[in-house]
């Protein structure tokens, strides 16, 4: 009866031990779930900041010269609209005058769709650049995870 007893019992703790075995490895192969937030990395991290600077830096410039290339604009339908200095020009004048409002419509227009191109691909460019810190960052943290 004892060795019975002691059978079951030797059986009983072998079973444990190889559960707790597997137990163990079954954890340590099963891969650890992270999560990252991606628009706060771009927003608080020192890198995304400084992404972010420069695209504010481009925006600024790409809007004063836009306001530049509006202000005259006005300023050439200000006087094309002026009966009394219209009348002071040659035709000749006018026609320049007219032309030059044209001209600029025409590089305001292009100014505007270059312009938000550029700033779209910087932006693009900045989260490229982000995303592939975060994938550093993580791939780092997953080797000292193990």
């Amino acid at each position: 009866m004892n060795i019975k007893k002691t059978l079951i019992a030797l059986s009983i703790a072998l079973t444990l031990v190889s559960a707790a075995h597997a137990n163990e490895q079954k954890k340590s192969e099963e891969p650890s779930l992270a999560v990252i937030d991606h628009n706060s990395c771009i927003q608080n991290s020192k890198y995304g900041k400084q992404e972010q600077e420069n695209l504010d830096a481009v925006r600024k410039r790409f809007f004063n010269s836009m306001t530049d290339t509006q202000r005259k604009m006005q300023d050439a339908q200000a006087s094309l609209e002026d009966a009394e200095y219209m009348d002071s020009l040659s035709e000749k004048k006018q026609e320049e005058l007219k032309k030059e409002l044209d001209t600029l419509a025409h590089k305001l227009n292009r100014h505007q769709a270059e312009g938000y191109q550029m700033i779209q691909n910087i932006q693009f460019q900045a989260v490229q650049k982000i995303t592939q810190k975060i994938r550093e960052a993580a791939a780092d943290l997953a080797k000292e995870s193990k």
